[in-house]
């Protein structure tokens, strides 16, 4: 058992389970032929110390997402997550 576990179970690629971002740009490849499209909504703050919203969509859909952060990249992957969570893909986590 001990080497099964060393030799397979221990190599396998371990993907994050939290990259919002890849699994909407799957998830919109396989729906609508495209990517999802990014449009930064707003930016507030001085800029050492800036928040962004960010909203995304999928060509072809209704759903929008929405998401904000201290990043762009944190903002989109915020938008990604919500719009995921609005097509059930994920469930919201507390």
């Amino acid at each position: 058992v001990e080497k099964f576990v060393k030799n397979f179970i221990l190599k396998i690629p371990l993907e994050p389970l939290k990259d919002y971002k890849t699994i909407l740009y799957r998830f919109s490849i396989q729906i609508s032929n495209s990517p999802p499209v990014y449009q930064i909504v707003k930016e507030k703050g001085p800029q050492h110390n800036k928040t962004y919203e960010v909203k995304v969509k999928i060509k072809g859909k209704r759903y929008v997402g929405r998401g904000k952060g201290r990043t762009k990249r944190e903002a989109e992957m915020n938008a990604a997550k919500d719009i995921l969570q609005k097509f059930n893909i994920i469930t919201s986590c507390k």
